[in-house]
């Protein structure tokens, strides 16, 4: 029996909005707790690269010292020809809490040629998913080298539907133009599972019922001004859907 089995895992873009301070956060929270304080809720987070990359690693050892050890964090990656042995260096702290890395360049060629050596940096610290500019379309030279490398393009919820070709990690982005309702969030988490998954060994995982294939998928909320009773209601339809499918 194959068991084909996909996860969801609802997280914010970064920890520190303005509306957050009354809203969410007590006013006399400290700043440095609101990590913390934002943990307590939620199981994971997307590290802007403004936040992390170049930081103090001090600060990313704290992070990972004051959250649950289910939290996990996913890191983005902006700068595609940056120092990898640098941005390796600032991503060691997070350690087996580190779940995911989001390349998001500004600019690439449609063979992604000029971020191959990049690709092998990246998914030898972790899985990765890749942000395609805005109307950026890959060639089949780019799309190939994707497949080799295990890496699937995120997945703009507002445009079509998910066409991740593998399984292991993919994302699924809301971004500052869709603010979603209940009854939406059950449709996009709804085709995030619906979406084949192809099986590569390297996706095959032991399960007590016998060989599976499994998926993670970040819905990462992005918005200026985020709503919280958005995000809760995200994670909360996502732990409703989410069971093992039998084939």
């Amino acid at each position: 029996m194959n068991k084909k089995h996909t996860d969801i895992v609802v997280a914010a873009y970064g920890w520190q909005y303005p509306d957050w301070n009354e809203s969410f956060y007590p006013e006399d929270l400290p700043e440095d707790w609101r990590l913390s304080f934002y943990s307590n809720e939620f199981r994971a987070v997307v590290v802007p690269a403004s936040v992390w990359v170049g930081d103090d690693p001090l600060d990313a050892e704290r992070w990972v010292e004051d959250v649950s050890d289910e939290f996990t964090f996913y890191l983005e990656v902006v700068d595609i020809l940056a120092d990898w042995v640098k941005i390796s260096a600032a991503a060691k702290p997070f350690g087996k809490k580190l779940a995911g890395i989001l390349l998001r360049p500004v600019a690439l060629d449609a063979d992604l040629a000029m971020i191959a050596s990049s690709l092998d940096a990246a998914t030898a610290l972790a899985p990765v998913c890749l942000l395609l500019p805005e109307k950026m379309e890959l060639s089949e030279t780019g799309n190939s080298l994707l497949l080799e490398q295990g890496v699937s393009v995120c997945w703009d919820t507002a445009k079509g539907v998910p066409v991740w070709s593998q399984g292991g990690f993919a994302v699924a982005r809301v971004a500052n133009n869709m603010e979603c309702t209940p009854r939406q969030w059950r449709e996009i988490i709804e085709q995030c599972l619906r979406c084949e998954i192809v099986g590569e060994p390297e996706n095959e995982v032991s399960t007590e019922a016998g060989a599976g294939i499994k998926r993670k998928v970040l819905l990462m909320v992005e918005h200026k001004s985020l709503n919280l009773d958005s995000l809760r209601a995200a994670m909360m339809i996502g732990d409703m859907l989410v069971v093992p499918r039998i084939d």
